[in-house]
């Protein structure tokens, strides 16, 4: 059963990162894209700036879901920044803006992977934060998609609200 919800869950994020995928060159002045990649053994989604980065894991068999969001490339010393942790023990990434999660989860035993971009203002859309409770990898998951974000929460998943905000093109 867990085996299917992952997979339903992949296809939504794959049918959602399809209808935003746009080339970089699309990508309006002034934002860079936000890769979304799913890894198939784990359920893991991981968002990078890193083209780099994105070529390296698909070699090691992760799914490229297309430009999940972007953000703006000049960072606004209001907009709190978006920092990626990884927990080695549970080969699990997480997303935050606050600096104290940032300092609790490194305390922890997390790592802070030093990748760090501008999060959107108020004219950013939000992007959700979703607790799995009967998971240890993969265990939060952050989307734009409302549909996705209600299809989680009849599975079991607890609504931690907005994150952080994005843009879209």
């Amino acid at each position: 059963m867990e085996k299917f919800i992952l997979g339903l869950i992949f296809v939504i994020g794959v049918i959602f990162a399809v209808t935003i995928n746009v080339s970089d060159a699309e990508a309006t002045l002034g934002t860079k894209p936000i890769y979304r990649m799913y890894n198939l053994n784990t359920g893991e989604h991981l968002f990078t700036p890193s083209d780099r980065e994105c070529s390296l894991i698909l070699k090691l068999g992760w799914v490229s879901e297309g430009v999940a969001y972007y953000a703006p490339v000049e960072h606004s010393g209001n907009v709190p920044s978006i920092k990626r942790l990884y927990n080695t023990a549970a080969d699990d990434h997480h997303y935050t803006v606050s600096n104290e999660e940032v300092e609790y989860l490194v305390s922890q035993g997390w790592k802070n992977d030093q990748i760090e971009y501008s999060g959107a203002g108020s004219n950013g859309l939000p992007v959700y934060r979703l607790y799995n409770p009967n998971s240890t990898t993969g265990t939060h998951h952050f989307t734009l998609n409302t549909i996705e974000r209600r299809g989680l929460l009849k599975l079991g998943w607890i609504d931690e609200g907005v994150a952080f905000k994005a843009l879209l093109q």
